[in-house]
């Protein structure tokens, strides 16, 4: 059964009128998940909450919203067991990471997880996606335009990396 995802605005989570299917890219018969087809409605109260959120988000010091992003990341981190299972290819992940770079300032830091290369291990470990080797990831890094700066992980069957936009 696919997901259902719905907009997030003013700070909840609204159902959307409509849905269209976000399909498995290397198999196009899977449906992954219903997202939301917004309509001018959705697009107004967005921009309303934009219009109230924004005084405080433009007044907070950049230590601040530092601050809420590096809790985003904790989030993240949290819930890594609910994320990134879908990402079907290393060139899909690749192109994720040239766009966080696109979109992040010189300086930022930008968390997330891959799988390891496979180790021999006692444990069935349920993560699935492309792997990655440590020397993999760092060519990646240098590919989009960051410095790896930390990584970890259980062993190397899957591991965070951190890379630093220069």
């Amino acid at each position: 059964m696919p997901r259902t995802l719905t907009h997030f605005i003013g700070g909840r989570e609204v159902p959307a009128a409509a849905t269209l299917e976000s399909l498995n890219p290397s198999d196009t018969r899977e449906v992954v998940a219903l997202y939301p087809d917004g309509g001018a409605q959705d697009v107004e109260a967005a921009v309303a909450a934009a219009r109230v959120a924004f005084p405080g988000w433009a007044g907070a010091s950049p230590e601040a919203r530092a601050d809420v992003l590096d809790r985003a990341g904790d989030l993240i981190l949290q819930r890594r067991e609910d994320l990134g299972h879908d990402i079907p290819s290393r060139e899909i992940i690749e192109n994720y990471v040239r766009e966080v770079h696109r979109v992040l300032r010189p300086g930022a830091l930008f968390k997330f997880q891959v799988q390891g290369a496979p180790v021999e291990s006692e444990k069935d470990h349920s993560w699935v996606g492309e792997w990655f080797t440590e020397r993999q990831a760092h060519e990646m890094a240098d590919r989009c335009g960051f410095e790896l700066r930390h990584q970890y992980g259980v062993g190397d069957q899957y591991y965070w990396l951190w890379y630093f936009k220069r």
